[in-house]
Formats: C-alpha cells, structure tokens, sequence
C-alpha cells in the first residue's frame, strides 16, 4: 500500500489508527482487544469504516467482534512456532483469494 512500516503502530489504546496510502487506498488498523464485543463499534464510526471505499481493513483481536464482520474476508492468524518464528496463515474465500495472488513473490 505504500505505508511506511516503521509509521504503522498498534492502535491499543485509540482503538483504530488510519493511514493514507498510495492513493487512493487507505488503511484503517483497528484493535479490538478492550472492546466488549460489537456492540462498542458504533462509537468508532465501524459502518463508515466498513463501507468506505478503498478501504483495507485490518483487525487485532476479530475474534472479539466477530459477529460484526463480512462473511466474505480475508483472515490472517499468526501462530507462535518459537520463541523468535511465526507460522502465518491466510484464509481466503475463492472469490477474494485471487487478490492474494503474486504476493509470495
């Protein structure tokens, strides 16, 4: 997306950061952790953000908000494998999966 990594940080205790990326893309990075369930999202503009175009949605903790989330995404886990390595897995339905395609390049 053209975001400075260094620039994207945990949104912890603001609940949810947003980035301007390569126009006219945008990342909206919510943490859910000290959300109580989906309920809270209305106080964080979650309709806005979930219908805004151009829009990548990435979700600490999702679980917690679970209900509110498309059936149609893209789930990212990352699993402990070490003390210093990580297993990641990608979870794409058919029709979203091809938009993953060329990214282990």
């Amino acid at each position: 997306m053209g975001l400075d990594g260094a620039a994207v940080s945990s949104p912890s205790f603001l609940i949810c950061h947003e980035y301007n990326g390569r126009a006219p893309l945008r990342l909206a990075h919510l943490d859910a952790y000290r959300l109580a369930g989906p309920d809270e999202l209305e106080t964080i503009g979650w309709d806005e953000l979930r219908t805004a175009g151009r829009t990548v949605l990435a979700i600490e903790w999702a679980s917690r908000i679970e209900p509110a989330l498309p059936p149609k995404r893209i789930d990212v886990m990352i699993q402990h494998t070490g003390p210093t390595s990580r297993l990641i897995v990608i979870d794409a339905p058919g029709i979203l999966a091809s938009r993953l395609e060329g990214l282990d390049d």
